[in-house]
């Protein structure tokens, strides 16, 4: 038998994934991108909080 898992994506302003969370609303993972969508260190993990899915 499958189990399915539900993942909400949260996207920027262009539609980049920025932060992924599981059905609970816990954040399993927040990316950042530079101007050219480069990947670059996330430091807003207080801007995560609260955070409404």
């Amino acid at each position: 038998m499958q189990t399915h898992k539900t993942f909400w994506y949260s996207l920027d302003h262009i539609g980049s994934v920025v932060l992924t969370a599981d059905a609970a609303g816990v954040v399993s993972e927040a990316m950042s991108y530079d101007a050219h969508e480069a990947r670059r260190e996330v430091a807003w993990e207080t801007a995560l909080l609260p955070i409404r899915l």
